[in-house]
């Protein structure tokens, strides 16, 4: 302790040299200016133990020149004037402890801390018992300030003698900070004392903020068995599932050929799932060998728990295409769980495409046993470059036995429709599917194509299909872009001449969602001219709705007319 003592004032003696060599060689020091005046003349009063006079002289100061380069010393000079005039210790107490805590990096910090303990110690010999934590907590402070400044010497000396003061130092020490920073000089000596030392710390201090701290650096310089094997340790026996944690990430960090070996070992066999699914994520950050995938496979098929199997899938997915589609193609169709497979399959979806990914996505949407597992591969084939997975999801839409698989198909073509060849599939699907649903749900895919190749679609539908559900269905899309005239005569066309009459409302409907200036002078028609009796009352109703005058006005001539009639 002696030694350590030695060397701590020796490097505070250092550092107050250091000051002085600072101010002496300050150009400040050359011919004075306004301020420099005044400040010289305040601290002319401190030298001549004129208190009164010096407090009142440096108080003016600060306020004519509160930002000057004299700034630290008029306040600490003032605080000192204040202690030799005033009959108050705790109000000297109070003025270097605001001072302390409004210029910490002061160079008169440390003086106003000194005569902070002074005046301290002074009250709680005078009954001020409140006063002793208060002292104690600025004299650990300045311990701790010295105790940092002997580590950063200690470090660049980087021998034997430092690095044993540096253990001393680390026996004698109760704070985190000191420990902390002490753990970081560790990890910079290349001496097997101080990896030990490492390993020591990560394996029994009591702390675990401390513990984390040690095991993440034996992680940075692991060069050695023996050092992933203190880190296993860790791993296997810490109470503290943060530091177990901490410890797997840590073996991540060593070179390939330390850390991979470790990390299988924990992903098949730690007990705790937590750690194991770690490993496995991390095995998956480098899992650029055989080795290691036919690992993660034995996982997904084995592991006792869920989710770890899950991060197996991940964790292949992570791999070069080379080693990890294979992998997940195997998976996908032969692993007795069906949310394994869902999960290989997402991943396929999100691979480089592959003819080979492909072919195995369709041949799941037509065989897997599990509909969540089809519906999913249709899904990742949707994924794909549109040149990629189109014929796929084309062949599953006109195709696959499932009018819920054809469904999907058809929405994800819908999402891609920007091509006449796939407007054309979905017009077929629309005539020819033999389910309802399938039939509406590709009419809803037209209406998400590009205008241009979408409407003209609709128009046909709306206007030929046999099926009054879907010609219903089209009518409404066709509202929703009712913004140009041909749309608008399309649909009045069908108001007038559709033989069934939900569909000659739907389409009074859709004329009604267009712009005024479009929609109105065809609402007005229908009203006034059309035979159907119901259909001129579902005009005159959207014309009620308008804010059109021609709307208004003419509303007013059916009200004449019918009148007179």
């Amino acid at each position: 302790m002696g030694k350590m003592k030695s060397l701590l004032i020796t490097i505070s003696a250092i550092l107050v040299l250091n000051t002085y060599l600072a101010a002496a060689s300050d150009p400040g020091s050359g011919p004075q200016d306004e301020t420099s005046q005044a400040y010289q003349k305040a601290y002319g009063l401190i030298l001549d133990e004129s208190w009164s006079k010096a407090y009142s002289a440096l108080d003016n100061f600060l306020k004519n020149y509160p930002r000057s380069r004299w700034t630290d010393e008029a306040k600490f000079w003032r605080c000192y004037a204040n202690e030799k005039i005033s009959n108050s210790l705790e109000d000297a107490f109070s003025c270097y402890s605001k001072f302390v805590q409004e210029n910490p990096k002061s160079k008169w910090a440390d003086d106003a801390r000194s005569n902070l303990v002074r005046i301290g110690q002074q009250l709680v010999k005078a009954g001020k018992v409140e006063y002793e934590a208060r002292i104690q907590s600025f004299q650990k402070s300045q311990n701790e300030e010295l105790a940092l400044s002997a580590l950063y010497a200690l470090q660049t000396m980087g021998d034997e003698k430092a690095l044993s003061a540096i253990l001393d130092l680390y026996k004698e020490n109760q704070s985190p900070k000191i420990k902390e920073k002490i753990l970081f000089v560790l990890s910079n000596f290349d001496s097997p004392k101080a990896k030990e030392k490492l390993g020591e710390i990560a394996a029994k201090d009591t702390s675990v903020a401390i513990r984390k701290k040690a095991v993440f650096w034996l992680g940075q310089n692991a060069e050695t068995k023996a050092d992933i094997q203190k880190l296993e340790n860790s791993v296997t026996n810490d109470p503290s599932e943060e530091v177990r944690e901490q410890a797997v990430f840590a073996i991540s960090q060593a070179p390939a050929e330390l850390a991979m070996p470790a990390l299988i070992n924990i992903a098949k066999k730690n007990s705790d799932p937590q750690i194991r699914e770690k490993a496995v994520f991390w095995l998956g950050q480098d899992a650029e060998s055989k080795k290691t995938i036919e690992t993660l496979e034995s996982i997904v098929n084995n592991d006792p728990e869920p989710e770890v199997r899950e991060k197996a899938i991940f964790a292949i997915s992570q791999a070069s295409e080379n080693l990890g589609v294979p992998s997940l193609i195997k998976i996908a169709q032969k692993n007795d769980d069906p949310k394994l497979r869902e999960k290989a399959v997402f991943w396929l979806g999100q691979s480089e495409p592959s003819p080979e990914i492909i072919s195995t996505l369709e041949k799941i949407v037509n065989e897997d046993p599990e509909k969540t597992v089809r519906e999913k591969a249709i899904f990742a084939i949707s994924q794909t470059p549109h040149d990629v997975g189109m014929p796929a999801l084309t062949n599953i839409a006109q195709k696959n036995d499932d009018p819920e698989l054809r469904e999907k198909a058809v929405f994800w073509l819908g999402q891609e429709a920007n091509s006449e060849n796939t407007i054309k599939t979905l017009e077929s699907i629309v005539n020819n599917d033999p389910n309802e649903a399938v039939r509406e749900k590709a009419v809803f895919a037209i209406s998400q194509a590009e205008p241009k190749l979408g409407m003209p679609a609709l128009s046909d539908i709306a206007e030929k299909n046999k099926d009054p559900k879907i010609r219903e269905k089209a009518v409404f899309w066709l509202g929703q872009e009712a913004n140009s005239e041909d749309i608008i005569e399309t649909l009045r066309k069908i108001a007038n001449r559709d033989s069934d009459p939900s569909v000659r409302e739907k389409a009074i409907f859709a004329i009604s969602q267009a712009p005024e200036n479009l929609g109105v002078p065809v609402l007005i028609d229908i009203a006034k001219n059309h035979s159907d009796y119901n259909l001129r009352k579902k005009a005159i109703f959207w014309l009620g709705q308008s804010n059109d005058p021609r709307a208004r006005e003419a509303l007013l001539q059916i009200v004449d007319e019918s009148g007179k009639k």
